[in-house]
């Protein structure tokens, strides 16, 4: 038999199992599920690498402020941006209407946007890099998600090989988003399954207890 993936989806949270052979390959776990619409979260996580467009420069405050998809906008200053020498000015750091992918440092209160920083890993840039090449140039918004937190669609990427010939999901709606986010590919080969949790009626949820045992 070939591979075969397993969605499960729930309230808060949706996990994703790449099998072959019946056999436990990997399990991906989504910190979303249905209460979210089974969309990646919207608000700011420290650590989350988003895409921000400069829409104000505070000289000033030697800083600049950037649309993240958030009811207000973030806060970098000249000395959290990529590639400044000491005493670079904001002015020379970013130009207004400018997108560039930043990393939310601390968290936005009441009235005030999160801390941004655009000074990201090599890593970071590389997976952000890779987001936004695959993206048509109309989508690249503020506030799209570029690591951390990836949606259906680059989940099932990250674990879809040739040899998986069928997706399973068990939520009605997971089953509408995968069919909406999808490629082509993808979607053509989503199933929805009726019934209950797939996890536990094939095996799923035994395999990882299993594991997390140490047992496998």
């Amino acid at each position: 038999m070939g591979s075969e993936i397993f969605v499960n989806g729930g309230l808060f949270e949706t996990r994703i199992a790449l099998m072959e052979d019946h056999r436990l390959i990997e399990c991906l776990h989504l910190p979303y599920g249905a209460a979210d619409g089974f969309k990646p979260p919207p608000h700011s996580t420290p650590g989350m690498v988003c895409l921000g467009r400069i829409t104000r420069i505070a000289p000033e405050l030697d800083a600049a402020f950037a649309d993240v998809g958030l009811e207000a906008p973030g806060y970098l200053p000249a000395s959290a941006t990529a590639g400044t020498g000491p005493g670079k000015p904001i002015t020379r750091c970013v130009s207004e209407g400018q997108l560039l992918p930043v990393q939310i440092i601390k968290q936005g209160h009441e009235d005030k946007g999160p801390q941004l920083s655009s000074n990201l890993s090599n890593e970071q840039m590389a997976i952000a890099g890779k987001h936004l090449q695959a993206l048509r140039k109309e989508e690249r918004r503020p506030g799209l998600v570029l690591g951390n937190v990836p949606s259906f669609a680059d989940a099932l990427s990250a674990l879809q090989t040739e040899a998986v010939n069928r997706i399973y999901v068990d939520h009605p709606s997971a089953f509408a988003r995968l069919k909406a986010e999808c490629p082509p590919r993808l979607a053509s080969i989503c199933e929805r399954i009726a019934g209950g949790d797939l996890f536990s009626q094939h095996g799923v949820e035994e395999q990882i207890d299993a594991a997390l045992g140490g047992e496998l």
